[in-house]
């Protein structure tokens, strides 16, 4: 990995909420002038997998113990499976699942909800932590056999087709819907309800596994910018600085922004574009750094399968006209 790339994963950038009005008229000339001039490549379709390639892991590389990690707890060798709070309702016809962001859940609320789960699953060899209102984490006594999809991929969607699956899928369905159960009872969704918010009424498991003995020492960035606790504990495990994007444009710098993603999550089509406009000023920016040294470079990872590097060598192009903004664009996989 080149010292001289900057690195930008930034899930949800070509895939607006769905239904986005003015598509056609959407204009980002840094983006455009990004796409155009870059060469592509092969990448990841989800975060996820785009992380841990960049950090030297296998795509079934255990997320849970390195966001763990992101939220300041060590996970030692345990094993530990996400286990995020939501909300399951009824949309006409099918389940839409909203991920524990939309809920404005409270501290309390979720100590006392992993309480009454430890206190109900105390024979099952589990152990529930709540660090994060919003992100839960369970301790496990075995590694699970399954095979798991993250919230992001779930979230505003029908949950069905991501669903665990594997040799313990049964189980793990059965636990879960007992959970359900168990927490409609509870006393802080009664009150929740109440007060007109809605009810934290099932839980998502993703992630399980033990952390990695080490990252690979080529893989590491010296800095990182991101609020998700998975990067920060990717970065925390290689040895990377947390630092501001104010301060990012640097080389062997590893950017994840995921701004587009919670707006495409929250069907937020003016959130998005007001995040488009925010981040193509500041990829003005990144265009002047790599104007000073023909060697730097740049690679973009929208999480869609395709990866964008621009070098210095490619940033005065200017024979070459980029396409417009929104022929780059793709379906929201929302509600598909």
């Amino acid at each position: 990995m080149s010292q001289d790339t900057l690195h930008l994963v930034v899930p949800s950038l070509l895939s607006p909420p769905e239904g986005l009005h003015g598509r056609t008229a959407l204009r980002a000339p840094a983006v455009e002038k990004l796409l155009g001039w870059s060469s592509s490549s092969g990448g990841a379709k989800e975060y996820e997998p785009q992380l841990f390639a960049l950090m030297g892991l296998p795509e079934e590389a255990a997320a849970a113990p390195y966001a763990l990690m992101g939220e300041g707890i060590d996970p030692g060798e345990e094993i530990w499976m996400q286990a995020d709070p939501v909300h399951m309702k009824v949309d006409l016809t099918r389940l839409i699942l909203f991920e524990g962001r939309n809920l404005e859940i409270r501290h309390d609320e979720a100590e006392a909800l992993a309480q009454e789960f430890n206190d109900h699953f105390a024979g099952e060899g589990l152990e529930m932590i709540a660090p994060h209102p919003e992100r839960w984490y369970l301790r496990l006594s075995r590694l699970p056999r399954l095979k798991t999809s993250p919230l992001s991929l779930a979230a505003g969607r029908s949950p069905d087709a991501f669903l665990p699956k594997g040799e313990d899928a049964r189980y793990w369905q059965s636990l879960l819907t007992e959970a359900q159960m168990l927490f409609h009872a509870s006393p802080v969704n009664k009150a929740r309800e109440k007060a007109g918010h809605p009810a934290i009424n099932a839980l998502w498991v993703h992630g399980p596994g033990r952390r990695a003995e080490s990252l690979a020492p080529a893989t590491h960035f010296k800095m990182i910018v991101a609020d998700d606790p998975l990067a920060l504990g990717l970065a925390k495990a290689a040895g990377a600085i947390r630092t501001e994007l104010a301060q990012a444009i640097h080389a062997d710098v590893l950017c994840v922004l995921h701004a587009f993603q919670h707006a495409e999550l929250s069907a937020d089509e003016r959130g998005w574009k007001e995040v488009l406009v925010e981040f193509d000023q500041w990829l003005g920016n990144v265009f002047r750094w790599l104007n000073e040294k023909r060697e730097r470079s740049l690679v973009l990872y929208p999480c869609n399968g395709t990866s964008y590097r621009l070098s210095g060598q490619k940033r005065q192009r200017f024979w070459h006209r980029s396409p417009p903004f929104h022929q780059y664009l793709t379906p929201s996989l929302l509600h598909s």
